[in-house]
């Protein structure tokens, strides 16, 4: 991707792997987490990261996930530490006035976008595939919403069947590559899988020792050619 429109970020989690940010075809940062509110960055890894950003000349997003009033109160107090003007990539509602009080650029998360997301959907589905294809942004008054909330950028998975709508002049659009969310559950598919299994850990509310910061499982699934990726409690497939 060499378009002179098109920008590359790179994504992480890990500020141990910030380094690889420094590589110059990546001019924009990620950094955060979209589907776990335990793995919310800390305080000091969010300041670590905001500075490596200005030193490097790197502009700077903030993914944030999914939440409960706990894991709002968390993002919400990270916006602080954010410089003015740096993007908010938000996947919970509950985020978005948060962000825009604090005079940040809202971005709408790929988790608040629906469509069919099951990897044995391909595109040559035939008539059926448009259906597949027809996503959140299909329906003008919902671009029309995010605009007027201020709301120019949204994300979106590559998914295999692509996609049925025509951006808005004024909306930007951005794709996550290789690997496609699938769906997410309030419990840890890492820990489930245990032996023995970790009951407090897959629970609501337990405790966690983040075995998914480490862990991958890979499963297959019946009629499908992609292998489901399961990564804490998500699943995801990858798409090339």
């Amino acid at each position: 991707m060499n378009h002179p429109d098109v920008e590359r970020a790179i994504y992480f989690r890990d500020v141990k792997l910030l380094p690889r940010a420094v590589e110059r075809r990546y001019s924009r940062l990620y950094f955060g987490t979209e589907f776990c509110e335990r793995l919310i960055p800390s305080y000091k890894e969010m300041g670590e990261v905001v500075s490596f950003a200005a030193a490097h000349r790197k502009t700077f997003t903030l993914v944030t996930p999914h939440c409960t009033d706990e894991g709002i109160r968390k993002s919400t107090g990270l916006l602080e530490l954010l410089p003015a003007g740096s993007e908010v990539v938000f996947n919970d509602w509950g985020m978005l006035e948060a962000v825009r009080e604090k005079n940040l650029v809202p971005v709408c998360g790929r988790l608040l976008i629906a469509i069919e997301r099951d990897p044995r959907i391909g595109a040559d589905h035939g008539p059926a595939s448009k259906g597949f294809r027809t996503s959140s942004l299909s329906a003008g008054y919902f671009s029309g919403l995010l605009l007027s909330k201020g709301i120019s950028r949204v994300e979106l998975d590559d998914v295999k069947q692509g996609y049925d709508f025509t951006p808005r002049e004024a909306m930007r659009i951005s794709l996550h590559y290789p690997f496609v969310y699938i769906t997410t559950s309030r419990k840890c598919i890492v820990a489930q899988s245990s032996s023995p299994p970790l009951h407090d850990k897959i629970a609501v509310g337990g405790s966690c020792s983040y075995e998914c910061v480490d862990t991958v499982i890979e499963a297959s699934v019946g009629g499908c050619t992609h292998r489901v990726l399961l990564k804490g409690n998500s699943q995801f497939y990858q798409n090339k």
